[in-house]
């Protein structure tokens, strides 16, 4: 066989081959893929722990056990799953676990060299930990691992750091099963050449046909090799030192929009990418051809028009002179994970205007409530001053009428004693409207102070107080048995009272024998109240005027009254974040009702 210069040609040559092969495999291109995985993961690992941390961070939440909102955890493990992380860890400046996706975790110190000599130092520190090792904290891993601390640096002072586990099981599985297709490319070579050898060296005649089938041996073999690559999810791709396509597999013709390897084959990408990222793109690959690795993200444009964020971390291929022959880069659609990014930063935006819409109306508010302040503080002393100023003059009418009636009222005729006796009637009138004017502004100026109130209780004695002004007239007044509590301000509280009762009393002074009934019912967040009578009542013109300030009812013509009593009911009411109705008919009888708060948890307005 070996006399046979072109079977010894083969032979050597194959040889020579698998030897090669073998070689580049086994020492640089296995090497080379699995550094530049290695490298993927690790700046992904970093990468989004950087990321998880500004996120979280922008919520201003100190790193303290004590100090995370649930707000801030729900984000976490939001964050946790959207990345795809085994577990995420956030400590404290002096090592502590304030949170972590295992619970159990809670509490424990990290006090290793590299925590304090590396993480607290302001630096990143990442470890690729293999399953069933333990990590840099000493924790047991049960898959294949990189473990990221990233220091969290507040006005460069160490304030904490996030720990990620990112799991590359698959990664690795998967630069596990080329290297076994790969090793078994080379099994089938090296069957090809024993087949070979055997058959040349029994059958020196059938050298062709054993020529053939090592041929057939290496195209197999050829798309073996070609199937792994063609089958990659990401975008694999060489190009060449002036930046022209040599080889991409069909994930990276998927992402670039073209139907076919013909279509973008010995042509620049260049033209794809976006104008602001061509120097970087062309600096990298010159990077590459002088022996040196490196990444980039970048925006481009596919073949028909579909923009896409790339990521890509390339490498320089050696032939077995050591020449660099093209860059061998791997790249991956970070679409989705930067219009993610985006969409971060907007709700972020928006979150922060609408904090300073909302600061900007809380000094507004302040503004205006001190002008109210002010405003109410005006009305007492107007109120005061002017009671003070109209009550003067009244005192000296009545005591002028009465000084003249005792001394001339024998000299007085009928007409001039009726005459007076009406001038006293209207200076008591003008000081009483004076004194419920002063007793409206007190309410409006007055302060609530809540506390639980007996309402039974509170209307039987008010009751009792009035019994004596019925006279001899038979009134009947009944207090349910089921009058729920009140949450208010007793005093006010016994303003409406006294102020419904009055009303009640005044207005079946017609009747010979009046019924008045106080009832209420408890509800989920307030409960409500009711006075009816069996009185005069009132028309439904008068529901509108009912409780608004000298408003006097058309059925109430001949009962005294200054027509401030309901509306100072209404005021009070309001002022505890209630309401008031009323129900009635002519000559049948009038409901008032209210409402106040069930309990603490209600808010006076």
């Amino acid at each position: 066989m070996f006399q046979d210069r072109v079977l010894r040609n083969i032979f050597l040559i194959s040889i020579a081959s698998v030897i090669i092969l073998a070689a580049y495999s086994i020492f640089f291109v296995f090497p080379s893929f699995t550094e530049l995985l290695n490298e993927v993961s690790e700046e992904d690992s970093t990468r989004v722990a950087k990321h998880l941390m500004s996120a979280l961070l922008s919520e201003n939440v100190p790193l303290d056990k004590r100090a995370l909102t649930e707000s801030f955890r729900q984000r976490t493990e939001l964050l946790r799953s959207d990345f795809g992380l085994m577990k995420v860890v956030i400590l404290s400046s002096a090592g502590e676990i304030i949170y972590s996706s295992d619970p159990k975790d809670v509490g424990l110190t990290v006090n290793e060299a590299f925590f304090r000599d590396v993480v607290a130092k302001g630096k990143v520190y990442r470890e690729i930990v293999k399953r069933n090792d333990r990590s840099a904290s000493g924790q047991k891993v049960t898959s294949d691992v990189i473990e990221t601390y990233v220091p969290v640096m507040v006005e460069g002072r160490f304030a904490g750091a996030c720990e990620v586990y990112m799991d590359v099981t698959a990664r690795d599985a998967r630069n596990f099963a080329l290297l076994l297709k790969s090793f078994s490319a080379l099994a089938v070579l090296v069957t090809g050449l024993l087949i070979l050898v055997a058959i040349t060296s029994s059958k020196a005649n059938k050298s062709v046909e054993a020529r053939r089938r090592l041929e057939e041996t290496l195209k197999e073999s050829e798309r073996f090799l070609q199937t792994i690559i063609e089958t990659e999810p990401e975008c694999v791709k060489l190009l060449a030192r002036d930046g022209t396509l040599l080889k991409m597999n069909r994930a990276g013709l998927s992402m670039i929009e073209a139907d076919s390897l013909d279509q973008v084959k010995g042509r620049s990408l260049s033209a794809l990418i976006s104008e602001n990222y061509r120097n970087a793109f062309s600096g990298l690959n010159a990077k590459v051809f002088e022996g040196q690795s490196g990444s980039l993200e970048f925006e481009m444009s596919g073949l028909k028009g579909r923009r896409l964020w790339l990521e890509t971390h390339a490498v320089p291929l050696f032939n077995d002179k050591g020449e660099i022959i093209a860059s061998l880069a791997i790249t991956r659609d970070i679409t989705l994970q930067k219009q993610a990014v985006a969409a971060l930063q907007n709700e972020i935006n928006e979150r922060r205007k609408a904090e300073e819409e909302i600061r900007d109306l809380n000094h507004e508010l302040r503004m205006r409530a001190a002008q109210l302040e002010q405003s109410y503080s005006d009305l007492e002393s107007f109120s005061l001053t002017a009671s003070h100023d109209l009550r003067e003059p009244l005192i000296v009418i009545e005591w002028f009428s009465n000084n003249l009636l005792k001394k001339y009222g024998d000299r007085l005729d009928d007409d001039a004693r009726e005459s007076v006796a009406l001038i006293r009637d209207k200076a008591k009138q003008m000081a009483q409207l004076i004194n419920d004017l002063l007793s409206f502004s007190r309410v409006s100026t007055k302060a609530v102070s809540m506390s639980r109130i007996d309402m039974k209780d509170l209307f039987e004695n008010v009751f009792s107080e009035m019994r004596a002004s019925a006279g001899d007239r038979q009134v009947q007044f009944v207090a349910k048995d089921d009058l729920p509590e009140a949450w208010g301000d007793p005093q006010m509280i016994r303003q409406v009272a006294v102020n419904l009762l009055s009303n009640a009393l005044k207005y079946t002074r017609t009747r010979q024998s009046a019924h008045i009934e106080v009832g209420g019912s408890r509800g989920e967040k307030e409960s409500s109240y009711y006075v009816r009578d069996n009185g005069i009542g009132f028309g439904s013109d008068d529901f509108a005027n009912l409780f608004g300030l000298f408003q006097r009812l058309k059925t109430s013509q001949g009962f005294e009254g200054t027509g401030i009593g309901l509306a100072i009911v209404k005021r009070i009411i309001e002022k505890h974040g209630g309401r008031v109705w009323a129900e009635g008919k002519i000559d049948e009888g009038a409901t008032f009702s209210f409402s106040l708060p069930a309990g603490k948890s209600s808010r006076p307005a």
